[in-house]
């Protein structure tokens, strides 16, 4: 069996689930290039994968998914939405990997729980150049859990940072105390 690549000029020796894939990712940013700014609207590139497909590899007769869900956030949302996705994943990101290293030397624990929620979205977001949100409710899961991670270890810190100023205060006071007591002696 022969193998040939889509990006080759003989497109019609392709696997056609390659060619259904490449169509509907071309589909998907011809969709986007249409309508940059607020997509075609959440949820609805698969109604427009028919019409959109014709300027593809293939004609698809079937309402598709992108399969890929960069280019299907968005074909769906445009910019704007798509600007906004990214946000809370960048958002999740730099504050576990923050946490990581805050952890690493004082708790290693909460260090490797943060490492492996970081591990876990990597992993989603590298496998969602291939898939789309077909799986979407593991991705809210997954940023709901670091959300909450986020949120506990902050408060931890913000815990430890009140208990190590009223210890200093308290030594403040004591020493005042015995400074004032040597002071009247």
């Amino acid at each position: 069996m022969k193998y040939t690549s889509v990006a080759s000029n003989n497109v019609a020796d392709a696997d056609g689930a390659v060619c259904g894939r490449a169509t509907v990712g071309l589909a998907a940013l011809h969709m986007f290039l249409d309508n940059p700014i607020f997509g075609v609207g959440p949820g609805l590139s698969q109604a427009y994968m028919i019409e959109y497909s014709k300027e593809g590899y293939r004609e698809i007769d079937t309402e598709r998914r992108a399969h890929n869900m960069y280019i299907e956030e968005l074909a769906d949302t445009g910019i704007v939405g798509f600007l906004m996705f990214m946000s809370i994943i960048l958002y999740t990101l730099t504050s576990m990997m923050r946490l990581r290293k805050r952890y690493r030397e004082t708790h290693p624990d909460m260090a490797f729980l943060t490492a492996g929620y970081l591990l876990g979205l990597f992993g989603y977001l590298l496998t969602a150049v291939f898939l789309h949100l077909s799986y979407v409710r593991y991705f809210w899961v997954l940023i709901a859990l670091c959300g909450a991670a986020i949120h506990i270890f902050q408060q931890q810190i913000k815990q430890e940072t009140e208990l190590a100023e009223a210890e200093a205060d308290a030594e403040k006071v004591r020493l005042t105390a015995q400074s004032r007591e040597l002071i009247y002696r």
